[in-house]
């Protein structure tokens, strides 16, 4: 008996597939429905420095003949939100649960593209292989773009053919025809390693200061930790001098911190009152600590400041992003090692952009800061390209039957501008016609506690896969 969606859905957010740690049991779960749904499995291994990423390719259909359609998604989601409380799932993030007053299912991943593959993948199991027209690929990608992991890693497989994508994303069940590219940027800097020594202390204490992360295009819904934190930091500072020893954010490039930790050595004994909220440890004596990070962390901000600057009217980040203008610079985590900070750095673009081109302005906006005490060298690396996305909306049968099968279940066929970035752009690169489509709210739920899902999202979502896929690919 075929397996519901919401069934599905629920057993495969009982499993982690965080970036950052092995995903084997979701990837096992999702071979073993990619097995029973009569799919050829192909599995694509990218090695990285911590673990290996393993992007899943289901195909049935003939090998040639019309244009494949491929049905994208996913399915690694990332860190855990700040805070996350969890009440809706009895404190386990992984313990998805189901809200029927409310008609909502709860669970880490609820909102990313997890459950839209699983509709994708139940949908392209109700057609046989000797039914198709055309190749049909379900892939559910589990790397990342900052590794080149995720989509780019797969792209060979389309051979030049072009044909028709839906990709996924939390549209509220619109066909989104346009978004703004993004350029992310990790900016390392080094100081010259010399000889140091600690200046006198009286105290060294660790820090947690809390937020509340969002993705950086809701600010309204966050709470910046690291803004937070060099508050407290000003506060302390006029009780007398403080050295920062480190800092540490959450991860994530385009999300807004919601939790920031910093260890400081003081000149007094006993820190006064902060808010009730900031967590404060005092460590002890003989407390192995690295050396200051003040004059990294100073050169950091003037080096901000220049960029935002800079940034602020230029051509560099092309024309026609669908998102207000101050919204287009980010500053993401920020982490310090002993001789070392790093951050991240996200400019949400038009088209036609140079992605090298953005890093040379940042890298000249660094060499303009100016420089005290410590020889610092700046890194600068990209870790995301992902283009603006503009899809074909002019005699396209792709669109029009997608609006058509919408409108045969009685959804709006609404095609509308995103905010979100996708590898919609890549695709369109290849030649291969494109629409974002998914399940879930986009700003609501995304690196946010309790993350939620309508329940009539994942059903209507996975009808409509199965009525495209026969619309398009039968004979």
């Amino acid at each position: 008996m075929p397996i519901k969606p919401v069934k599905a859905a629920l057993e495969v957010l009982a499993h982690d597939s965080r970036l950052d740690r092995p995903a084997s049991e979701t990837i096992s779960y999702l071979m073993d429905l990619l097995y029973y749904g009569d799919f050829r499995i192909l599995q694509q291994v990218a090695s990285a420095d911590d673990h290996d990423y393993v992007n899943l390719i289901g195909a049935k259909g003939p090998s040639q003949g019309k244009k494949p359609l491929w049905l994208i998604s996913t399915v690694a989601t990332g860190q855990l939100p700040a805070p996350g409380h969890w009440e809706r799932t009895n404190g386990n993030p992984f313990n998805p649960t189901i809200d029927e007053e409310w008609g909502l299912l709860y669970g880490m991943g609820a909102s990313s593209g997890k459950v839209d593959f699983i509709c994708k993948l139940l949908a392209a199991s109700t057609v046989g292989r000797e039914e198709l027209n055309r190749p049909l690929y379900v892939i559910g990608l589990f790397g990342e773009e900052a590794r080149a992991t995720g989509l780019g890693s797969v792209l060979d497989l389309s051979g030049g053919e072009g044909g028709y994508a839906l990709i996924g994303a939390p549209t509220n069940l619109e066909l989104c025809r346009t978004h703004p590219g993004l350029v992310s940027l990790r900016i390392r800097l080094n100081r010259e390693v010399r000889h140091r020594r600690m200046p006198p202390i009286r105290g060294i204490f660790r820090l947690l200061v809390s937020g509340r992360s969002a993705h950086a295009q809701w600010p309204g819904l966050a709470t910046n930790a690291l803004e937070r934190g060099f508050q407290v930091l000003e506060t302390l500072k006029k009780e007398g001098d403080i050295r920062i020893l480190s800092v540490t954010t959450d991860r994530g490039a385009n999300r807004i911190p919601g939790s920031c930790e910093l260890i400081i050595a003081t000149t007094y004994d006993n820190l006064p009152q902060l808010p009730p909220d900031v967590t404060i440890e005092a460590l002890g004596d003989g407390v192995s600590v690295p050396f200051p990070v003040d004059g990294l962390i100073a050169f950091w901000e003037r080096g901000k400041r220049a960029i935002e600057k800079a940034f602020k009217e230029t051509s560099l980040l092309g024309e026609g992003a669908v998102i207000p203008a101050e919204r287009r610079v980010h500053f993401g985590e920020l982490v310090s090692d002993r001789d070392s900070l790093s951050g991240t750095l996200t400019f949400w673009t038009g088209d036609i952009t140079d992605p090298m081109a953005i890093a040379a302005q940042v890298a000249e906006c660094f060499q303009q800061a100016p420089r005290k005490g410590d020889l610092i060298d700046v890194e600068i690396q990209v870790i995301q390209d992902r283009p603006h996305f503009e899809a074909t909306t002019e005699n396209s049968p792709f669109l029009e039957g997608a609006q058509a099968v919408l409108n045969d279940q009685g959804l709006a066929p609404i095609t509308s501008q995103g905010i979100i970035t996708t590898d919609a752009g890549l695709l369109r690169q290849e030649g291969i016609e494109t629409l974002v489509f998914g399940p879930g709210s986009t700003g609501a739920s995304l690196y946010r506690d309790n993350e939620a899902i309508p329940l009539r999202h994942i059903e209507a979502c996975y009808q409509f896969y199965v009525e495209l896929i026969r619309r398009l690919c039968l004979k």
